[in-house]
């Protein structure tokens, strides 16, 4: 088991005052938050002041699970339901709490949780102490704001009126108007913590590095190199909970850390008509691979797909080679990393996980023609040949 027992994500949790009931939720569908939520929430599961309530789509929580923790898991999209705003509400006036900490995810926050404040605000006497957010990056997409952001001429000030109209839309109930900017302004109304990743990248010229100046006082980066903050006891729960044990790690030995193995990264969509037709061009894209000599046939290769739709992994992992082994769709390939359980080497289709990989640990990526050539998806392209996140050989356009 010495691969497996890692120390895993950065975790923080604010201080509260001693026996004050606190209640957290945490609310995503996306896979890179829980990298940290779960961190979060293991940090807190045995603190008895706290109520935790989890809404996770990618990792379903049993009563068996959650045992001996405060802790309740309630199935949720990244629209919040109002059967849930509703029973978060009722437990909030039955219990009388006055501390609310709400954890998700920063490009869903407009469904996510602006229906769940306009309920909760008018059941608190001073909503903007009592609410604290913890707003955390859902992928690349954030990458992409940022680069947007940081063109404007003063994104401070764009913020700042954003805020207005975010303001009257969570208190005032009136009409929400949502797009960049307000993704970024919920500073402006409560305690907040945006939780970002490579944020380092705005660093490279003087607009990124006023916009990261900016963002220091109220953003923490998405680290994923351990969990400092979490006993032994708690990392092993930690992995215990996104399913990672001595049978999982026994199953991936002939992989993790290994030079001379591959992990191939597949990817899917809710929509079954849009996902077969990703898997048909993932079906050409590795054929190609073969024909190139890019899969040599001694090495062990690992498969992850995309936790939103498996209906066509086993076809994928087929036509990969023999004896693919499968990594667990439900668990964030950062978790496994930090646990010791993937190759050195990984290759695939173009993702937030080739953000969050060490350097060097790449050896394709493949995109869609139009990707190189201006079209659709250019802009992460464009940007992770610009930072240096891959070399300009190594980006493969096989997925037409």
């Amino acid at each position: 088991m010495s691969a497996v027992m890692p120390a895993a994500p950065r975790a923080r949790v604010r201080p509260a005052a001693a026996a004050e009931p606190v209640l957290k939720l945490y609310i995503d569908s996306t896979s890179l938050p829980l990298v940290h939520q779960m961190a979060d929430f293991v940090a807190g599961a045995e603190r008895p002041e706290l109520t935790q309530w989890v809404t996770w789509l990618r990792l379903p929580l049993s009563a068996e699970q959650l045992a001996g923790s405060n802790a309740r898991y309630l199935p949720q999209l990244a629209a919040v339901s109002a059967s849930f705003v509703a029973a978060v509400c009722q437990l909030v006036k039955q219990r009388g709490l006055r501390r609310i900490e709400i954890h998700s995810n920063l490009y869903h926050a407009w469904r996510g949780i602006v229906p769940l404040l306009r309920e909760l605000i008018p059941l608190l006497p001073d909503a903007r102490d009592a609410i604290t957010l913890d707003l955390y990056d859902d992928g690349t997409v954030g990458l992409l704001q940022r680069e947007t952001l940081k063109a404007e001429p003063d994104p401070a000030a764009l913020i700042a009126t954003a805020a207005q109209g975010l303001r009257r839309a969570v208190f005032d109930r009136q009409p929400l108007a949502w797009g960049l900017p307000q993704s970024y302004a919920w500073h402006h109304l409560f305690e907040t913590r945006y939780h970002l990743l490579r944020r380092d990248l705005l660093l490279r010229d003087a607009p990124g590095r006023a916009l990261h100046g900016y963002f220091e006082p109220f953003a923490v980066d998405m680290q994923f190199d351990g969990l400092p903050q979490l006993n032994d006891a708690q990392c092993q729960r930690y992995l215990q909970l996104f399913g990672l044990d001595a049978a999982l790690a026994e199953r991936l030995a002939p992989v993790a850390g290994r030079s001379d193995a591959l992990l191939f990264t597949g990817t899917g969509t809710w929509d079954k008509a849009q996902n077969l037709a990703l898997a048909e061009n993932q079906l050409r894209a590795i054929a190609a691979l073969h024909e190139g000599g890019c899969l040599p046939a001694d090495w062990p290769i690992a498969y992850k797909g995309h936790p939103a739709n498996t209906e066509h992994d086993a076809r994928l992992m087929a036509a990969l080679g023999e004896q693919v082994i499968a990594l667990p769709p439900q668990v964030p390939l950062e978790v496994l990393l930090m646990a010791g359980l993937l190759p050195r080497r990984v290759a695939g289709v173009i993702s937030t996980t080739y953000c969050t990989l060490p350097a060097g640990s790449i050896e394709y990526l493949l995109c869609r023609r139009e990707a190189v050539q201006g079209g659709a998806g250019s802009a992460l392209v464009n940007l992770m040949l610009d930072t240096g996140m891959v070399d300009a050989e190594r980006l493969l356009p096989l997925l037409d």
